[in-house]
């Protein structure tokens, strides 16, 4: 898909802290246009690892380009590409919630 036709990109994070170890995972569910395109699964990670986890996915599969820099915030990448950005991450009790 060409960046040019990207209106809008949605990522719905959740995250989950694993109590006995303390380490914190996260998924990831990607829109592009107001359509689901791919899902990032469980990974190791806390904060905002699930957009970083996102913008690596959208990048991979041809949705953004490679701006010369690694670890671009999704952030920067869609506002240098004019498009749309929409976060949402939640936290839940239990891993099989992610």
């Amino acid at each position: 898909m060409s960046t040019k036709k990207i209106r809008s990109i949605t990522v719905i994070g959740r995250r989950w802290r694993d109590r006995k170890f303390g380490n914190t995972y996260h998924t990831a569910t990607i829109f592009v246009n107001d359509e689901e395109v791919g899902r990032v699964p469980f990974s190791y990670g806390g904060d905002s690892m699930y957009e970083q986890s996102a913008s690596e996915w959208l990048q991979a599969n041809g949705y953004l380009p490679d701006l010369g820099r690694k670890n671009v915030p999704l952030r920067i990448r869609a506002e240098s590409l004019g498009i749309k950005l929409v976060r949402d991450v939640s936290d839940v009790a239990r891993k099989k919630d992610l």
